[in-house]
């Protein structure tokens, strides 16, 4: 697939970014790619002798839903308050292993047998049932909760896949077959006992209204549990789930969580230095040579799960369906598409945009993929390669016969080739000040 890709060029990929972590030197237990992508509770994670974790981050929350958030920031401490049954494992190469569930067990990809967990409590210490993964399978396909998801998870679940065989054991079949199944086991859990009685339509409010008023009422099967939300400051103040321990067998290293806003990067590095926080976001595209001179500070560099790209409409006539090129057809659009791609200055843009904290994209496929191709290389910064083939889409080129322009004109000949073709747009990654 990426081999296709790369040589028909549906799009035009340009970079895959880095994120940069500062954090104190002592931090241990924590995985850079599943915190990257959200995907990490925090049990694990310690500091010797400190029972605090101070995390600046650069936005406000704004969502206190695990199903309703859309926020990154949100993402970070809502997963250590509401669990999955199934989650991703640093243990096993980041694949999904049983976490809530104690095992899951199918032969064909739909249906899927769930014996859960002994001893299992959310943080009030009321008992976590079968009934509590219907409640919330059921909910999650509740066209009154109006998630973004909704239409995707009907796809693959409605009211009736699970059977219920014992308070600790029942069936799930899926509606369809899907590559990625085990993500279908991986929803953020709520109790029902707390949220049952509030209407799908409210949970959004409701969410808004307990976090500022009753944050006791925030909790899961996670961790921690919400003790305070500060919203003239921005702050969010977790404290450990006292039941963690009781199922999962280890009890969170740190006593309290604090996420904290830091409205600039200067902030954010000034208290990591001070010792007032513990970690930064990457977000706040801290340099390298930012961090030099500060003691018992270091930084982790992970590869983000993503990329940077170039949408493009293949049904416009010239650089999709070529049926307006001098020689008519697929090929002249697929011609066009790869002369612009020849024109993306992709190490300036790593280099002088992104300080070097990335690399050139070869296709859509992110680096940190199971099955990545190393094999292939960025498509080359040339003009001429990028006359040529527009030649071949039957334009009339006239090549450079200045040495110093034939492998490429700098970002201006980038943006004038787009401006040429008409109808695209490229969002411009800007230097961070």
């Amino acid at each position: 697939i990426q081999a296709m890709l790369y040589e028909d060029q549906p799009s035009i990929p340009i970079i895959y970014s880095t994120s940069l972590f500062p954090h104190d030197e002592d931090l241990t237990g924590w995985d850079p790619l599943l915190w990257a992508s959200n995907y990490q509770p925090m049990e694990e994670w310690a500091i010797s002798g400190q029972s605090e974790f101070h995390y600046a981050c650069p936005a406000d929350y704004e969502d206190f839903h695990p199903v309703l958030q859309e926020s990154t920031y949100d993402a970070q401490w809502l997963r250590q308050v509401y669990n999955p049954l199934v989650d991703r494992d640093p243990l096993a190469d980041n694949a999904y292993t049983p976490r809530i569930a104690q095992t899951i067990t199918t032969t064909d990809g739909l249906t899927y047998h769930v014996i859960l967990r002994d001893n299992l409590f959310w943080a009030d210490g009321v008992p976590f049932t079968t009934d509590d993964v219907i409640y919330n399978y059921n909910l999650n396909i509740n066209e009154s909760l109006g998630h973004t998801t909704l239409s995707f998870n009907q796809l693959y679940w409605d009211n009736e896949s699970i059977t219920k065989i014992s308070d600790t054991e029942f069936t799930i079949t899926f509606l369809q077959p899907y590559v990625f199944q085990n993500s279908n086991l991986a929803l953020d859990l709520m109790p029902e006992h707390i949220w049952g009685s509030i209407h799908p339509s409210n949970h959004g409010t409701q969410a808004v209204t307990w976090a500022t008023s009753d944050p006791s009422k925030l909790f899961g099967m996670g961790p921690y549990m919400l003790d305070e939300y500060d919203g003239t400051n921005q702050a969010i103040h977790l404290t450990a789930n006292p039941y963690f321990d009781d199922w999962y067998g280890l009890a969170p290293n740190f006593d309290d969580l604090y996420f904290e806003f830091y409205a600039n990067k200067e902030g954010a590095v000034s208290a990591l230095a001070s010792g007032l926080v513990d970690m930064v976001d990457s977000q706040y595209y801290v340099q390298i040579e930012e961090l030099a001179g500060i003691s018992d500070i270091e930084y982790t560099l992970t590869d983000d799960p993503g990329n940077q790209e170039m949408s493009i409409n293949m049904l416009q006539p010239y650089i999709g369906t070529g049926e307006l090129c001098p020689i008519s057809s697929p090929e002249s659009g697929k011609n066009i598409r790869k002369a612009i791609s020849h024109l993306v200055p992709r190490d300036v843009i790593v280099e002088e945009i992104l300080n070097g904290l990335g690399y050139p994209a070869t296709t859509h496929w992110p680096r940190v993929s199971v099955g990545y191709d190393f094999d292939l290389e960025p498509y080359e910064y040339s003009v001429v390669k990028a006359l040529e083939y527009m030649e071949a889409a039957g334009y009339d080129v006239v090549y450079p016969t200045d040495t110093t322009l034939q492998s490429g004109l700098g970002f201006v000949a980038f943006l004038s080739i787009l401006s040429l073709t008409g109808a695209v747009q490229l969002f411009v990654l800007k230097r961070k000040k």
